[in-house]
């Protein structure tokens, strides 16, 4: 069996890191964002340096040696273990033939000798129009206001606009390194907003790099920035695709994405149906919309925004109904903050829950095809783990406040719940 199929090989500490604002770099977006995973800081440290840092040549020693895969890698085991796939068999199916060469003279102590950064993620800012509950400042500006009158003054969570603009090492870094540089993937905040989104664009425009493939971690609510319209500038390059941030319709939208609105979401939603660009929707599933999520389905399903058939957009790339909820749906489901994690759910609401999700399915299988397998494994992840009461009342708690602060009412939009209230 090669390395690149064994259950505890991820080719990303090859190729890959994920920088957030702060400057704080991790092996990949699903690892918890928590200082102990922190491979590195990028406002201190230049790349090559935590590419090889202590924690990243472990990391690759221990993979190789094929030891059980490391806490960095918890989210990705935990997805596999009920049925998903994840992002490690993603990194692993789209990149390991590229850096095979790199992993067979990796060092006895796990160094690596060349840089090669094929696939950025880098969150440079947390600029973002919305303030979504799962959400906090570090990854949204819009919800300082809110966050300072929900928590005390001294907490240490840090608020405002933080982003890695002022920090010439690390730029000169990204310049030597994005012509090896094959994908980026922009998210945040919501990137379209960055002005550091554009001045990459700028690059690979002036550059003539449209062969860059970009990908997108979007709330879709804004199209147009400053009179550019995205959709025409996608146009340019050959590869993009975009996760779109859609967590539910109507009031369960204005619930969990906060600041935005439905009616032109959706419309922006058609729009990007109408457009070239590959997506799929990428909703996260909490506490808050798991009763309403085969709304959002039906919804996007009627407006054929996710079909089960072939686009010809996927010519290439090919698409049978198995890939159904990784192309169409691609379920996230939330584990934290543990407050609005899937685990979390009062027992006699996951078991209304289930009932409810499985007829859906059950229908969508019978008059369209559509494979139960995404459904049944978001039961199973969700039935993993007992709910703790303890941190549900802090749920509870949590949610009289925001509703306070922002005017709205969890209970009139799932009222199943009311009598935890």
């Amino acid at each position: 069996m090669s390395i690149k199929d064994s259950k505890t090989f991820c080719t990303a500490p090859w190729m890959h890191l994920h920088v957030i604002n702060d400057g704080r770099a991790y092996p990949c977006c699903m690892t918890e964002i928590v200082d102990e995973l922190s491979v590195g800081n990028v406002k201190t440290q230049s790349l090559e340096t935590i590419m090889n840092s202590t924690k990243m040549k472990s990391m690759r020693k221990s993979m190789l040696g094929g030891e059980p895969l490391p806490d960095s890698c918890a989210r990705c085991k935990g997805r596999e273990d009920a049925g998903f796939s994840s992002m490690r068999i993603g990194m692993n199916d789209n990149w390991y033939s590229q850096v095979q060469d790199l992993v067979e003279k990796t060092k006895e102590d796990g160094t690596i000798d060349e840089l090669r950064l094929l696939y950025w993620d880098i969150r440079f800012s947390n600029y973002c129009n919305l303030s979504c509950r799962t959400c906090s400042p570090i990854f949204s500006t819009s919800w300082t206001k809110d966050y300072i009158r929900l928590r005390a003054h001294d907490d240490k969570l840090e608020t405002g606009l933080i982003n890695l603009n002022d920090q010439p090492q690390f730029w000169e870094d990204l310049d030597k390194n994005i012509s090896v540089a094959q994908e980026i993937h922009f998210a945040g905040g919501e990137p379209l907003l960055m002005p550091e989104h554009w001045k990459l664009i700028k690059f690979l425009e002036d550059n003539n790099r449209y062969e860059t493939k970009l990908k997108y971690s979007t709330n879709a609510t804004k199209l147009e920035i400053k009179g550019k319209n995205i959709l025409e500038v996608w146009k340019k390059f050959k590869n993009v695709h975009l996760s779109l941030s859609i967590d539910g319709i109507e009031d369960v939208f204005q619930l969990t994405r906060h600041g935005g609105d439905w009616n032109e979401t959706r419309k922006n939603l058609i729009k990007i149906r109408d457009s070239s660009v590959e997506y799929w929707i990428h909703p996260t599933i909490s506490i808050l919309n798991i009763l309403s999520i085969t709304e959002l389905h039906k919804e996007l399903f009627e407006l054929d925004i996710i079909p089960n058939r072939i686009l010809p957009s996927e010519s290439e790339s090919g698409y049978g109904p198995d890939d159904y909820f990784i192309k169409r749906f691609h379920i996230n489901p939330c584990v934290t903050p543990d407050i609005y994690s899937i685990h979390n759910i009062p027992e006699d609401i996951k078991k209304i829950a289930e009932e409810k999700i499985n007829v859906y399915a059950e229908k969508c299988y019978k008059e369209y095809g559509i494979p139960k397998s995404g459904w049944n494994s978001l039961i199973n992840l969700m039935n993993s783990q007992k709910c703790n009461m303890d941190v549900f009342k802090r749920f509870v708690d949590t949610t009289k406040k925001l509703d306070k602060i922002r005017n709205q009412n969890f209970i009139a939009v799932q009222p199943l719940f009311k009598k935890y209230f």
